[in-house]
């Protein structure tokens, strides 16, 4: 940009110049490129394909009531056999040994914890929206503390929660922040619907 002259009365438009940069080449399995990183998942696989990192199995652990585990299991199951997409949203190609990200998704029983519903109508019955709000934290906290302790620890945990959680404790997402600040292993995440939010669950 041209500064004005500071003899002169009048002052000259600035100038601006700008310059467009391509998209970086991603690399992925089988030294697979691609700008996009679903394109290039669901085309080469990921980047530890073919290699000593990359894993065969990946566990998943599941927090929730006897119902919520129920729900979550079976979605798990279903998305990872693939999601269709639609015009907004890519196709998600499955978290399976055969495709997608070419690791079997592991839903091992004693990696399902369950809350009860007395528990669950303990801390949801509090007046407090705070005191409420914390009880909760500190309940799906207890459970995640068992998963961190077990000798296998799940790599993933799915924390399905039931709507009266939701509706009394919104918003969820500060409630799992305030979870996965207690533990960076495994990592702790919702669940949706979605082909949008199965690529970003499988892509953590």
């Amino acid at each position: 940009m041209r500064l004005p002259d500071s003899n002169s009365d009048t002052v000259d438009a600035p100038q601006v110049v700008c310059d467009y940069i391509d998209e970086p080449l991603l690399k992925f399995g089988d030294d697979g490129l691609h700008v996009d990183p679903k394109a290039g998942v669901a085309r080469h696989g990921p980047r530890s394909l073919g290699t000593g990192r990359h894993p065969a199995t990946v566990q998943v652990g599941l927090i929730g009531t006897a119902t919520t585990i129920e729900k979550s299991s079976a979605w798990l199951e279903k998305t990872s056999l693939g999601v269709l997409g639609d015009e907004k949203h890519p196709e998600f190609p499955g978290f399976d040994a055969s495709r997608g990200f070419f690791s079997k998704m592991s839903l091992p029983p004693h990696l399902a914890v369950q809350i009860s519903q007395t528990e669950l109508r303990d801390v949801l019955g509090i007046k407090s929206k705070r005191e409420r709000f914390e009880n909760v934290v500190a309940l799906f906290s207890d459970r995640l503390r068992l998963l961190s302790e077990q000798d296998s620890v799940p790599q993933y945990v799915v924390v399905g929660l039931p709507d009266d959680v939701i509706s009394k404790c919104s918003p969820q997402r500060q409630l799992l922040r305030l979870l996965g600040d207690n533990y960076t292993s495994p990592s702790v995440d919702l669940i949706n619907s979605s082909s949008s939010w199965s690529w970003w669950l499988c892509s953590r």
